[in-house]
């Protein structure tokens, strides 16, 4: 007689964490544009996007995203991007980083000296 109360109670806690878990991973997840660097020459622009949070230990760290596209084009190539800004605002920090074009490809130069190459065959045509 008292396995059905213990299993409904039981059934409700497990719904009740997957119900979270969802909303956790929704909230997390989502991607937003934090900075759209100016337009090359060639026509492609360089977006930097946080796609979600990493949840390291105790602590949440955002996820980045390169995205070289034509300009006001939502398909481009992509690249999962560590930003060195350490505490300082990401906006700010973004503003002293230099993207340049040439004809192997972009590169994308952060404030911190850390650099990231794209050859140009990985973005051209929108791939």
């Amino acid at each position: 007689m008292m396995k059905r109360p213990f299993l409904l109670s039981l059934f409700s806690l497990l719904a009740g964490l997957l119900v979270g878990a969802i909303a956790f991973w929704f909230s997390v997840s989502q991607t937003q544009p934090v900075a759209s660097l100016p337009a090359l020459k060639s026509g492609y622009t360089v977006s930097i996007l946080e796609t979600g949070t990493e949840v390291v230990f105790f602590s949440m760290q955002p996820r980045y995203q390169i995205l070289i596209s034509l300009k006001n084009s939502p398909y481009g190539h992509s690249s999962d991007l560590s930003l060195y800004n350490f505490d300082e605002d990401i906006s700010r920090y973004l503003q002293r980083s230099i993207v340049t074009e040439s004809n192997e490809g972009i590169t994308f130069t952060q404030a911190s000296g850390h650099t990231l190459f794209v050859p140009r065959r990985w973005y051209v045509g929108g791939r």
